[in-house]
C-alpha cells in the first residue's frame, strides 16, 4: 500500500526539489511585447501618425477633412473643364482637327414659314442682318429641332473661312437639357460675355460643334469666331468672322 502524506509535507518536498533545479534567466520581454502592441496597432488603424497633432483629432473628423477637401477639387476641376450655355455645353479636349471631307450638310432649306412650324419655338433674325438667304431645320435627339440660319458675305459682313457664309445663327431650344457640345482645345480663346443682360461666352478659334441627334452624333467642324448665350428658353449661336465687338451688336439686334 502506498504511504499517504500530508499537504503540508508535499509542498516541503516540491519547495525542496525546486532549490536543487537549475532554471535559466528568461529573455528579456519589454522590446518583444512593444513590437506586438504595435503591429496590432497598425492592423486596427489606431497607430499613432507620424504627426502628432493630428493624434488628437477624432478620426471620423479627418476623414470628413479628406472628403471634403476631395469634393473642392473635384468641383474646381469641373468648373475648369466643363462650362454650360443654355442647350449648349463647352467641353476641353485634347485637339480637333478639320474633317476629311466636305463634313455633313445641313440638309434642304426651307422658308421662314416652314422652318417655323418645325421648330416649336419662336424664331427670331437679327436686324442688323436683315431675312436669311437660307434656313435649315435639324432634327436633334427627343424631338427637339435645331434651326440654322444662314446669310452670305456682304458689305460689313466678311466670309467665314472656308465657308461660303459670312454669318450663320443656330437657336436651340434649351428646355430640356443639353442639346449640343462644343469641343476646344488648348488654343481656343473663351471670354464672358453679356447679350443684353444675358450671360454668354465668346469662343475664338476652330473648334468642333456636335449635335445630338436619335441616330447619333453630328459632328460640324467650326472654323469662325462664336458668341453663345442663352434667353428666354432658347440658346443662341452666331458664327461670324467678325470680332467680339460687332458680333455682340448683332446679337443685341435679335427681333
Amino acid at each position: 500500500m502506498a504511504e499517504r502524506v500530508t499537504i503540508a509535507e508535499l509542498e516541503r518536498a516540491l519547495a525542496a526539489t525546486g532549490s536543487r533545479i537549475e532554471v535559466p534567466e528568461p529573455p528579456p520581454m519589454g522590446p518583444a511585447v512593444r513590437a506586438r502592441i504595435r503591429a496590432g496597432q497598425i492592423e486596427r488603424g489606431t497607430a499613432r501618425p507620424p504627426f502628432p497633432g493630428l493624434a488628437a483629432w477624432p478620426r471620423r473628423r479627418v476623414a470628413l477633412l479628406v472628403v471634403g477637401a476631395l469634393l473642392i477639387l473635384a468641383a474646381a476641376i469641373g468648373a475648369a473643364r466643363l462650362l454650360v450655355v443654355g442647350a449648349v455645353q463647352v467641353r476641353v479636349v485634347p485637339s480637333v482637327a478639320p474633317p476629311a471631307g466636305s463634313g455633313p450638310s445641313l440638309g434642304p432649306s426651307v422658308t421662314v414659314a416652314r422652318a417655323q412650324g418645325l421648330a416649336g419655338f419662336a424664331i427670331r433674325i437679327p436686324g442688323d442682318l436683315g431675312p436669311p438667304d437660307e434656313i435649315h431645320v435639324i432634327d436633334t435627339s427627343f424631338a427637339r429641332r435645331v434651326v440654322v440660319l444662314a446669310w452670305r458675305p456682304g458689305a460689313g459682313l466678311p466670309v467665314i473661312g472656308g465657308t461660303p457664309w459670312g454669318s450663320l445663327l443656330m437657336e436651340l431650344p434649351s428646355d430640356r437639357g443639353p442639346l449640343a457640345y462644343k469641343d476646344l482645345a488648348g488654343q481656343n480663346r473663351l471670354d464672358p460675355v453679356q447679350v443684353d443682360g444675358a450671360h454668354g461666352s465668346w469662343i475664338e478659334g476652330p473648334h468642333d460643334l456636335v449635335l445630338t441627334t436619335d441616330s447619333g452624333d453630328l459632328r460640324l467642324y467650326v472654323r469662325g469666331n462664336v458668341l453663345l448665350w442663352d434667353a428666354d428658353g432658347v440658346t443662341y449661336r452666331l458664327e461670324t468672322a467678325l470680332d467680339r465687338g460687332r458680333a455682340v451688336g448683332l446679337a443685341g439686334s435679335l427681333g
